[in-house]
């Protein structure tokens, strides 16, 4: 019978369109011998270690924040004082200087932080940036509600 004249429920499974049978996939016996067995400790550690994010604020030429997240804040403040490849806001307030920088768990924790520090007024993220101690990062936790959104108030006595 010529497959042209088969209806869609009689085709095989190979000639749908959309449905592709299950394939296995066979090692060759040598490479599975070749293989040593994985220590406890080769076991125990990640292959790739999960990158540390951190939420960041630079001060720009013309005295204004910008915030951000990165896996290195290192060498995402050389990005933004290279020519191409920082952020546009901070390209035409060159050069940026890193004042601020917190460890986050993880870009889920940090995304949520920026914003919260997003929403700060200039005085209130003065006053989070003069609360930093360089020698101590700070580390946000997995709750956002662990880092309060300051005031830019006072405390007026």
């Amino acid at each position: 019978m010529d497959l042209a004249r088969w209806t869609k429920k009689d085709r095989p499974l190979a000639a749908h369109p959309f449905l592709v049978p299950p394939c296995t996939i066979t090692q060759a016996p040598s490479a599975q011998t070749d293989k040593k067995p994985m220590t406890k400790e080769e076991q125990l550690l990640p292959s790739e270690p999960t990158p540390t994010w951190h939420v960041y604020i630079v001060s720009c030429n013309d005295n204004s924040y910008y915030t951000g997240i990165t896996t290195d804040p290192h060498r995402r403040i050389e990005e933004h004082n290279s020519l191409k490849k920082g952020a546009r806001y901070t390209r035409s307030r060159r050069p940026v200087v890193l004042v601020y920088s917190e460890k986050a768990a993880s870009r889920a924790v940090a995304t949520r932080r920026e914003n919260q520090i997003k929403k700060l007024t200039p005085a209130g993220k003065k006053q989070l940036i003069t609360t930093y101690r360089p020698g101590k990062s700070r580390s946000a936790s997995v709750k956002a509600k662990a880092y309060p959104v300051l005031s830019s108030e006072g405390s007026g006595k």
